[in-house]
């Protein structure tokens, strides 16, 4: 697929355009098999033995397993975390559908309302973590997502991982937050 370019897909017997992003007020086309976030897609084998959302919630806890052992252990560091869209998310999709995957994951098609609640389930739980253990929680969904809406920010050779001014963006918003340590704990919300 060529930048840009719009893919389509059969869903029920009806031609569906997906992975189309407002870019500069034009919808354009993304790749497929982009990555979601992580409670979308799941293996073949994970798919037969009918796991859902435990698998996610597993990796949550060793997560916050590690983080509070690290707090714990050093008790006198600032402790920040700092929440990154998956590449759908990061863009503003407009097609109904998105064909993506999840880490290591097959393929699938999904709708973009259902990439949208995941994402902002992630956020949420990753946010009352933090608020629970009284560390600051940055979104950066919002300077990723607007920074999107002009140029890309992943690919076009890895669309897994951020492009040169994909990695800007972040640094840009990270470089604010140590250069500029606020005196109270930061909570950002999980709205994009």
């Amino acid at each position: 697929m060529s930048k840009g370019e719009v893919n389509a897909g059969l869903i029920n017997g009806e031609k569906i355009r997906f992975n189309v992003a407002l870019m500069n007020g034009e919808k354009i086309g993304l790749p497929t098999n982009l990555q979601t976030p992580p409670q979308l897609g799941l293996t073949d084998f994970q798919k037969k033995l009918g796991v859902r959302d435990e698998l996610i919630e597993l990796s949550i806890y060793v997560f916050q397993e590690t983080i509070a052992r690290l707090a714990n252990f050093f008790k006198k560091t600032t402790i920040n975390i700092i929440y990154i869209p998956s590449p759908v998310s990061s863009y503003k999709i407009v097609s109904s559908h998105v064909h993506a995957r999840g880490f290591m994951q097959d393929p699938y098609v999904t709708e973009t309302t259902v990439a949208e609640e995941k994402h902002i389930k992630l956020c949420k739980t990753m946010k009352r973590f933090a608020e629970s253990n009284n560390f600051s929680f940055i979104n950066i969904t919002k300077s990723i997502r607007l920074a999107a809406s002009v140029e890309f920010l992943h690919g076009p050779l890895d669309w897994d991982h951020f492009n040169k001014r994909g990695y800007q963006v972040l640094s840009d918003e990270l470089a604010g937050l140590l250069l500029h340590p606020a005196k109270e704990i930061r909570i950002d919300n999980c709205v994009f």
